[in-house]
């Protein structure tokens, strides 16, 4: 086993410590996307595609020195920023995601937060794994 793939799998055992509810807390998204004025729909929509495809990177990270170079750099691409950097334009519903407003919703961003820095970190190390060898 390489130095790569050891550091890899110490990466690995980190998983994200938090325990969200079994149910998304729809209520309180609605209720701060309407205070935002934004279209709870469209939020909707991108947040589940932003969660789906971190899930997505994640539930194959294990296997990451066997992606190819192409899947690494679009995987390396999509984590490099969070959702509301991805999508500035609900800057006015971040602000109202905190533990006291939205404590159910503020768990989902903190884990899903989580899940994109353990990604960015087995992404750096398959990277250089991918450039020495």
């Amino acid at each position: 086993m390489s130095i790569q793939e050891l550091r890899t799998e110490s990466i690995l055992e980190e998983t994200p410590q938090i325990s969200l509810s079994t149910e998304f807390p729809y209520d309180e998204m609605n209720r701060i996307v309407k205070e935002s004025r934004r279209n709870k729909t469209d939020f909707y929509i991108a947040l589940s595609m932003y969660f789906a495809d971190l899930t997505g990177y994640f539930s194959r990270q294990k296997k990451i020195m066997q992606w190819s170079e192409q899947d690494i750099e679009t995987a390396n691409e999509f984590v490099q920023t969070g959702f509301f950097e991805k999508y500035p334009k609900y800057s006015g519903v971040a602000k109202r995601i905190t533990p006291d407003n939205t404590p159910e919703l503020y768990k989902y961003m903190v884990y899903y937060e989580q899940v994109r820095q353990k990604l960015l970190r087995t992404l750096s190390i398959a990277n250089a794994g991918n450039s020495t060898g």
